[in-house]
Parts: structure tokens; sequence; C-alpha cells
């Protein structure tokens, strides 16, 4: 046995994790791991020989595959919590770790020391024989300062014949109780892998192990840069109706927590409702003019100003095409470019009432403005529906990532979703499969992707509900087929329903046997079901 219990980087102070973490900054995003690792060598020489094993065995950086993360909470931690964070660090930590090569026994060396301690005569043993018996090799001096400073109760004593590790008898319940909860709570992993290693020093264990309450941030520190979340920044999501890019980007969001707003777009929409203009305001009964911001200024305002401590803030703009983008962002598009560390690459010069404006409200002293790393921009694309604005390739250029939300995306969360279409006799049928048909119906004649029917094309709760989910399949689902989709080839409907005033008088009468759909739609339908039902009785 002789294996390196922790990594030969001068104390584990928190003077020295801050250290640690101050090489990182803005540094999270979706990048390779060699890349970001070049991009940091180039700043910090020597990172990788020193810097870059300290973090990975401190649970900051993961190196499991070939993407890039840290642990991005840290940034929050004012000196307190970090010195926290190197207690909860030991007390879980294991050794030999996955970056270190060999074929020992892991061991969870504070759970091992604490367990001679408690078993001893005298409440002590000795550091030395300890260290020589469980580890061996010539890392004494790092495992003792370790020890020394963050495996309280336990304590550190030299005497004339060498160092000591002691356990006062009033405080032995409490180390018991420690060692029960990392037992129980954080035992060794039986894969010993840099992922699980990584992972197991989240935020979420750090809570756990001192019995937070998670969904509250702890001791903001003013003084720390900009925090990031571990997402792209300039994000478009598009996709047919009903695919749920509204639902994905909500649920993305939450990394965020109330740091965030919402906007969506229309025909009229304009660039002084978006970035701001000076508008006529009432004061105490008079009217007055002063400069009134609009959401992306806003928000920008929040990720530069010193007051908000570098939070990350998101704007969400909902069906972006819907007005026109170039136009609405007007000068403020300059600004979407990036360079590698998440920060705007351009500036733009802002007007006199502009700066008083985030003067006055933010504290932010500034001609000019260039998007922070912790601002956020997503937005939603829908290019199937009427009267929307094309968005040219230079915009779409500025997104980091470009998703394009599946035709069937999410569709297991509505696969029990049974509704009752009131024509041709179709009667009771599974929401997913009348979809697929129709779907596939579509394709056939030639309509494109984007105007095909997702999934939430209607709400699971109107789905639900028997008596709305009629009035959405006649008014909504039913006039988009007939005005959006087949507009021009209307062969999905009957000759005696290419109206809407007569599909309205169709639908849901003579006990939902009357003909709206085409036949050959029919059959496609009608042979699903059928097969469907076979495989039922079979």
């Amino acid at each position: 046995m002789g294996f390196t219990p922790m990594v030969r980087y001068r104390n584990f102070t928190v003077d020295n994790l801050k250290s640690i973490l101050s090489i990182y900054p803005d540094m999270i995003r979706k990048i390779k791991r060699s890349e970001a690792a070049d991009i940091i060598e180039s700043n910090f020489k020597g990172y990788k020989k020193t810097a870059y094993q300290y973090a990975c065995q401190l649970g900051i950086e993961d190196r499991s595959d070939e993407n890039y993360r840290i642990h991005s909470y840290l940034y929050s931690f004012d000196d307190e919590y970090l010195k926290m964070y190197l207690e909860f660090w030991f007390k879980i930590y294991f050794a030999p770790n996955p970056f270190v090569k060999g074929t020992d026994r892991s061991i969870n060396i504070f759970v091992e020391l604490a367990k001679e301690i408690l078993r001893s005569e005298n409440n002590e043993i000795k550091y030395d024989d300890f260290f020589d018996r469980r580890i061996g090799g010539t890392s004494k001096d790092i495992l003792k300062n370790v020890i020394e400073v963050h495996a309280n109760p336990i304590q550190l004593i030299n005497n004339a014949d060498g160092d000591y590790c002691v356990i006062d008898e009033s405080l032995k319940g409490e180390l018991n109780e420690i060692v029960g909860n990392i037992e129980k709570s954080f035992p060794i992993p039986t894969v010993n892998d840099k992922k699980t290693f990584f992972e197991r020093f989240s935020y979420e264990n750090f809570a756990k192990f001192f019995n937070l309450d998670i969904d509250k941030k702890q001791n903001i520190n003013p003084q720390k840069v900009n925090k990031i979340v571990n997402k792209e920044r300039n994000r478009l999501i598009y996709g047919s109706p009903g695919t749920g890019k509204s639902k994905f980007l909500e649920n993305e969001s939450i990394d965020f927590g109330d740091n965030y707003e919402r906007v969506t777009f229309y025909e009229d929409y304009s660039y002084a409702q978006f970035v701001g203009s000076y508008k006529p305001v009432s004061d105490n009964g008079e009217i007055t003019y002063k400069f009134v911001a609009g959401p992306f200024l806003r928000q920008l305002a929040k990720a530069l100003s010193p007051k908000n401590n570098g939070e990350p803030q998101l704007l969400i703009i909902e069906e972006i095409n819907r007005a026109n983008a170039a136009s609405v962002f007007g000068d403020m598009f300059q600004l979407l470019d990036r360079n590698s560390n998440g920060e705007g690459e351009y500036k733009v010069h802002i007007s006199d009432e502009m700066k008083k404006y985030l003067m006055d409200e933010y504290g932010l002293e500034t001609s000019v403005l260039r998007l922070p790393s912790n601002f956020y921009l997503w937005a939603t694309m829908n290019s199937a529906d009427q009267g929307v604005f094309p968005l040219d390739s230079a915009f779409k250029r500025r997104f980091d990532e470009y998703k394009l939300m599946d035709i069937n995306e999410n569709e297991g969360k509505i696969e029990d979703i049974i509704v009752d279409i009131k024509c041709n006799g179709i009667g009771l049928i599974n929401w997913n499969m009348f979809r697929h048909v129709l779907n596939d119906y579509l394709l056939e004649k030639g309509v494109k992707d984007d105007k095909l029917i997702g999934p939430f094309f209607i709400k699971r709760s109107i789905l639900e509900d028997k008596d709305k989910v009629q009035g959405a399949i006649k008014d909504k689902l039913l006039m988009y087929l007939l005005e959006d989709v087949v507009k021009r080839n209307r062969g999905l409907f009957e000759d005696n329903a290419k109206s809407l005033n007569k599909i309205n008088i169709l639908y849901g009468n003579n006990n939902g046997k009357n003909v709206i759909f085409a036949q050959d739609f029919m059959d496609m339908l009608n042979e699903v079901v059928e097969a469907g039902d076979k495989n039922e009785t079979d």
C-alpha cells in the first residue's frame, strides 16, 4: 500500500480554493475539454500540471469525457461557505480516487480515521501509525494538513512523541453520528469513475450533508465574478405547433430561478418596446417624459449591474419571427456575437437618456453596452404560422444552438390520452395514434414538416376535458388544418366540408357520423386502428 491520498497543491485553505476558482471565470459552456484546458493554460501557465489536478480531486472540475464542466455553485459562496465546502469535500472524499492509478481498495479516509479513534482506549491514535498502516507512501504531511483544518470534531494535537488524532469524550456521540450519516448517505461508489466522483460533490449533496434548504441560495459573495449556467447563451428553438418549444425552455430556465423575463413578439412589436424609448409617464398627476426600458435592456442591465452580484439573467423571446426581428433589435443586433468566453465581441454606444436610466436604476456608469457572459438570450420560432417574418441567415448564425424540436418530442407524456373525434364515425381514439396517421397523410400530400401536428398542439388539460376538447378539435385543429396546412390543396377534407362554416355545421352533429375527412385519409386511419385492435386481441 502506498497511494497518494490528496493531490500535492499547497495547503487546503479557503484562499487556495479561491485561487483555483479564479482560474475558471466564465468558462462553463459547451466546449471540448481540450479546448477549455488550452484556453485556461494560455492565461494561467502550469494549470495542466498543478491546478488542474487540484480542481479534479477537489470535485470542482469534471474530466469524465470530452465535455467540459465545473461546479459553478461555489462562485456564490462567501468564505464561510467555502470553508464548509472543504469540510464536506474531505469527509466524503475517498482514496485512491479515479484520477490515481493503482489497485488499492478505496477507503473514506475520514471515516476510517474516526472509527479507529472511537475504538481506541483513550480516544486517541498516533497519526504516523494510522498513516503508515492504512495509507503509506510519502504524502504524510498533506493528509496531516487536511485533518488539522477540516476533520472537526477530530483534533490534531502535537505531543513530544509525535502527532495524535484525538476526540473529546463529550463529542464521541457527535462523531459517531457523522460517521453513520456518511456511510449511509455517501458510501464509496461501486463504480469508481470520474463522472461519479465529480457528481459526488454536487450542490445537492453539499446541502444534504449540512441539512440545508436546497432551494435557498447561500451567502452570495458580492465580490465574485459573473456566475454562469451550463447552457448555451444564445439559443433558438423551432419546430411544428405543439412540439413543446415553450415548455422545453421553461424547464431549461429552472437554473435561473426568478432571474428571467419572457416576451412574445408580434407583428407590430418595435425597438422602442423591446429595448426602450423616451415615453410620457405620470408623476403625481403630472405628465413628464422619461426613458422607459424594454425587456432586453432590463435583463441586460441586471446582468451588468453590481447590485445583482453577477447572477445569470435570462431573456426568453417567444415567436421571434412574428415580428421583424432585425428591426426590433436595431443596433443591438451586433451585440449578439460572442467570444469563446461568452462575452459580446462588439459594443454599441448608447444615448444620454439610456445612460441616465442605467445609472439611476442600476448604478451603471457607462456609455457603451456589451453582452456579459452571464446574459442569456433564448427564443422560440414557428415558421408554420401565417404572417411571420423570415429570419435571415445572419440572425440565425448568432445563435449557438439552433434546435429543431422533433414532431413527436415527449409524446410519451400523453400516450394514454383518448379523445372523441365527432365526425366520420371515428369516435374514441388514442390522440397520438390519430395524430401520427394525420401527419403521415399530410406528408404524403406534400405538406412540409413544420406544419405537422405536435403532441401538445392541444394542451393535455384540454385533451382530458370532455367538454373543452370538442371546441379545441373543431375551432383549433380543424381550422388550422383547413386554413394553414391544406389551404391550397384541401384533399384532406370532403367537398362538403371545405369551409369553416361547413365544418362548424357538420362537426359533432348526426351523432358524429357526418363526413368531414376525405375517404383516403379515413382508409389510412381505419387500417391503423384495425391493426392496433388485432394486436391487442393477439
